[in-house]
């Protein structure tokens, strides 16, 4: 692991277990995407992009490390581009998906979150948040491993870009 070790091993450390997807389900992803993922994807992928779950005696949801309530797991993250892009045309909103877009994150259908596939093995991130009214997505992170470093801590300034 190059780019997760730090929230693989913080997770492990909660007593998190971690469930990476098969190359098959991998591959169905990509074919989605319609391109290769970005390494750093990959990883969280093989990592844990099946499901997190904790010892059964354990029960703080912190330790999922935010992710609690959010869909980043195979196999919904397979619908969330189109998803977005479907809510981006009811809402009647200016802004629609770039290309090479790969929606990977989504919390209860308000906020989501993207990487272009064509930005590099650790990409930036972009934002959305529902009846946002910008012209453009702002990036909300400078790479998906700092994304999933910030979102683990509960950093709530990580999609502050949204509501400027």
């Amino acid at each position: 692991m190059k780019y997760l070790n730090k929230i693989t091993n913080k997770l492990k450390s909660r007593k998190v277990k971690l469930t990476g997807c098969t190359n098959e389900q991998i591959k169905e992803i990509e074919e989605v995407a319609g391109n290769k993922l970005p390494k750093c994807y990959l990883e969280f992928l093989e990592n844990m992009g099946r499901s997190m779950y904790e010892d059964k005696n354990k029960l703080d949801y912190y330790d999922y490390g935010n992710f609690v309530g959010t869909t980043v797991f195979y196999p919904s993250i397979k619908w969330l581009t189109g998803s977005l892009q479907e809510e981006l045309i009811e809402e009647e909103s200016v802004l629609r998906l770039p290309e090479k877009a790969f929606v990977f994150y989504d919390s209860q259908g308000i906020l989501s979150a993207f990487f272009r596939l064509d930005e590099g093995d650790n990409p930036p991130i972009y934002g959305y948040e529902e009846g946002y009214e910008g012209n453009s997505f702002p990036k909300i992170a400078n790479s998906l491993s700092s994304f999933y470093e910030r979102h683990l801590e509960g950093d709530k300034t990580l999609f502050k870009e949204l509501r400027s």
